[in-house]
């Protein structure tokens, strides 16, 4: 989950130096890449592949049940409703969130983010 403008906006992505593998990623699933920064010293240049907002949950329900060490944030994400049926129009051709799926995405972003730390062990 990132934060933006006081909302949580779901979110997969990874990072890889073989360009072709986040290729895959993008064939695949949908989403976009960017370079992920400038070569400097003994570091190669990355590619990082992400998808975010409703689309992470049609993702995270596919890639769930391969995944070792990300499964139980997966999950999270995998559990979330998408769309907002009856929300008043936000941006022009994209509906506004509706109150419960912001609470429900509030709710998944307080269990994922200790999960992500480092060193977080698996909650069973």
């Amino acid at each position: 989950m990132i934060q933006y403008k006081q909302r949580n906006i779901p979110v997969i992505s990874m990072t890889n130096t073989d360009r072709r593998l986040v290729e895959v990623c993008q064939r695949a699933l949908g989403g976009k890449i960017y370079d992920s920064g400038a070569i400097s010293g003994n570091r190669k240049r990355g590619w990082k592949w992400y998808v975010m907002g409703d689309a992470v949950i049609h993702v995270a329900r596919q890639l769930a049940p391969y995944l070792l060490s990300k499964q139980r944030q997966a999950w999270l994400l995998a559990a979330l409703p998408t769309g907002s049926p009856g929300a008043p129009r936000g941006k022009p051709g994209r509906p506004r969130l509706h109150p419960l799926v912001i609470a429900l995405r509030e709710s998944a972003a307080q269990l994922i983010r200790p999960l992500n730390r480092r060193g977080a062990r698996e909650l069973n």
